[in-house]
């Protein structure tokens, strides 16, 4: 699992969706609802840490 306050790509199995969420500990992440701006949290049946992002 990732640590706590990790920023990490996750999906959810149930729904298939992908997130950028956060981890929480527990099999619990958290997310911003894109439209609506609030934080939900979730269990993801898969996460991968993000890519590293591009240099200039």
């Amino acid at each position: 699992m990732p640590s706590i306050d990790d920023n990490v790509l996750i999906y959810r199995k149930d729904n298939n969706i992908q997130l950028v969420g956060t981890y929480l500990g527990n099999n619990k992440f958290y997310y911003n609802h894109c439209c609506q701006g609030i934080q939900k949290t979730c269990t993801a049946s898969h996460w991968m840490p993000l890519p590293e992002p591009p240099s200039e």
